[in-house]
């Protein structure tokens, strides 16, 4: 923990000896980022070493590792960027890797979780439940709740 950063969205390595988490660091920083802790808290200083260096007005949130702990999927908004939408994006645990799976142009692309098995991602886009598989770029995610229009669901009452 950082006194100058309010931590959130925690998230256990499958093998118990890490934390992925995302931060908001105030002055004189002034960003939100994803860090990385070993859970015996015996990390020297995870704020000087983010998981990936984000633009200054990027939000990245609610990471979560992948079933083998050598990636981290995430949610991530840049604010910078006219009419700004989320987007769901995968990176090594190394922080290399860096790589964006959906491109729906969505408001809220969030909560993204890896099945059992590491082969697909399930998300939240716009009140339903997709998925993608983990392999893509960029890819076309495929909608498995297909929630009712609000608008016909009005004209039925």
């Amino acid at each position: 923990p950082n006194p100058r950063c309010s931590e959130s969205h925690p998230s256990w390595s499958p093998d118990s000896t890490r934390i992925v988490y995302k931060a908001f660091c105030g002055d004189p920083i002034n960003k939100y980022g994803l860090f990385i802790i070993n859970a015996d808290g015996s990390t020297a200083d995870p704020m000087s070493h983010p998981l990936r260096a984000a633009p200054p007005t990027a939000i990245d949130q609610v990471p979560m590792w992948s079933p083998t702990s050598d990636q981290i999927v995430f949610a991530s908004r840049d604010e910078a960027v006219p009419d700004p939408r989320d987007a769901i994006y995968i990176i090594n645990a190394d922080g290399t890797g860096l790589r964006k799976l959906t491109n729906q142009g969505a408001e809220r692309e969030y909560a993204p979780r890896w099945s059992p098995d590491g082969s697909r991602i399930i998300f939240i886009f716009n009140d339903d439940v997709w998925f993608i598989d983990s392999s893509v770029t960029e890819g076309e995610p495929t909608n498995i709740t297909n929630s009712i229009d609000i608008d016909a669901f009005d004209a039925l009452t």
